[in-house]
């Protein structure tokens, strides 16, 4: 009925003014009243960080006809901005809070700059101005998503051009329920519109999720440092010559070149092997990448490291799964990975030989297919997986042999050897240590410790590693 957003009280705020004009009262007593619906507004949706955004700026805006200012919608986010900051710091690195002022002002200042010279004498023109506008709006996202996301949608424009009269919509139906009281005769027919407005929303979403190719990945830890390079070359340009063309072509270079590194590090990285090993506690999932295959290991099984891999696919830019394997507990790994996986295309599941499923049925979208722990190998154009028993594999790639066990298991000789869910004397857990020859633990030159590490072996053989939680 009543959501905690900002555009639900700009809706409010215009409906009440709408009425107070109407009812012809003085400015100084209706800028009173809608003070009072836009401070009750954010005190019922519980204070929330859009909504004290959006009372600020509109109080702003209304006290303009009242002191005879004229509004502005930079000035009045740069206040409100100020205003929250400065009686809650820790705003600062809200990412909600940031991204309702970003899309503030990509939407009520960048956009309407952008555009103003656009030409809209015919519908066409009009479409592609909303079009341009809304295009702008993931552009200056772009480095927020960097920061606290791992991936950005291409298809976003069209796709708020799309949603967004729906959502709004919907949101009116609601906002008529709540100002009828809940009565029956207009409740019942709004309910149903906004029901099916929603649902229209929600198959819409989905549609678009499943489009990869609309996706780009923001896992990589050269993509900040890019994006805000990118982001200081336009406003360099912006300072020095404020020309809407010039500032657009400094926008799409920087957009090009963003691209082009983008291409470039995935060609250089298109050889080299990736292991990463994801999962909490003494849970372990392996995902192994190289070229275009992909193979997900879960080791422990549960699922619990379902989630993890999800990420880590999405950050990479992955969408389609070659293997999938489930060593152990495979039932709730299977409905962990159902979920976890739904935009995910799986070519093939494989589980324990005594795994029961009905015939027909499909988990993750492929029937599964039985296999043995003690002699399964699977062969791919550059590596090979090859499991020696319950929670142990061994991959061969460029020459090397890495070896990952559980924490119970011995370490045999290998050229890398991962021991995961174990116990390190502290000596060891200082630091992430590995070795090029065969030696022990107690020699304090083994790769082992923790989760959520990658793993990087190029053509001629070269490791890197990479703390995925910290991205170093």
């Amino acid at each position: 009925m009543t959501a905690v957003s900002g555009l639900h009280l700009t809706l409010l705020c215009s409906l009440v003014g709408w009425i107070l004009r109407r009812l012809r009262l003085g400015k100084r007593l209706a800028f009173c009243i809608q003070a009072v619906v836009a401070v009750g507004f954010v005190l019922c949706t519980g204070v929330s960080h859009s909504a004290c955004r959006a009372a600020v700026m509109l109080l702003l805006v209304y006290s303009g006809d009242v002191f005879h200012r004229q509004s502005d919608p930079l000035n009045a986010l740069c206040i409100a901005v100020l205003a929250l900051t400065g009686t809650r710091p820790y705003l600062i690195g809200s990412a909600s809070f940031l991204l309702s002022a970003a899309g503030v002002f990509a939407v009520a200042v960048a956009a309407p700059w952008l555009t103003a010279h656009f030409p809209v004498d015919t519908l066409p023109k009009r479409i592609l101005k909303g079009l341009v506008a809304s295009s702008v709006i993931p552009v200056l996202l772009m480095p927020l998503c960097a920061c606290y996301f791992q991936e950005a949608s291409l298809l976003s424009p069209l796709s708020n051009f799309l949603v967004l009269p729906l959502c709004m919509a919907a949101m009116l139906c609601g906002l008529g329920v709540f100002l009828t009281g809940g009565w029956s005769v207009a409740a019942l027919p709004l309910l149903r519109l906004a029901g099916f407005l929603c649902r229209t929303v929600l198959e819409l979403g989905s549609w678009c999720a499943g489009l990869h190719v609309g996706v780009v990945p923001l896992g990589d830890s050269y993509v900040l440092p890019l994006c805000l390079l990118c982001v200081l070359l336009a406003l360099c340009v912006f300072g020095f010559r404020r020309e809407q063309r010039r500032v657009w072509a400094s926008i799409g270079l920087t957009v090009m070149l963003f691209w082009n590194v983008s291409l470039f590090v995935s060609l250089l990285e298109r050889n080299t092997l990736k292991i990463a090993m994801l999962g909490k506690g003494n849970a372990c999932t392996l995902v192994i990448t190289c070229g275009d295959q992909t193979d997900v290991l879960d080791l422990t099984g549960g699922g619990s490291g379902a989630e993890y891999v999800s990420r880590y696919l999405q950050a990479s830019g992955i969408s389609h799964v070659d293997t999938l394997v489930l060593d152990q507990q495979q039932y709730r790994a299977m409905a962990a990975f159902h979920d976890a996986l739904s935009y995910v295309q799986v070519q093939r599941l494989l589980v324990p030989e005594d795994t029961y499923h009905l015939p027909g049925s499909t988990v993750c979208g492929t029937v599964p297919a039985p296999f043995s722990i003690a002699s399964a190998e699977l062969l791919r154009s550059q590596y090979t997986i090859r499991f020696l028993g319950t929670g142990t594999v061994e991959i061969l790639y460029a020459g090397r042999r890495v070896l990952c066990a559980a924490g119970t298991e011995p370490l045999t000789e290998s050229d890398v050897r991962i021991q995961y869910g174990a116990k390190l004397p502290e000596a060891l857990t200082a630091g992430y240590l590995l070795t090029t020859a065969p030696c022990n633990v107690q020699d304090g030159q083994v790769y082992a410790g923790q989760n959520n590490l990658c793993i990087s072996i190029d053509a001629q053989g070269g490791i890197s590693i990479q703390d995925l939680m910290k991205g170093g």
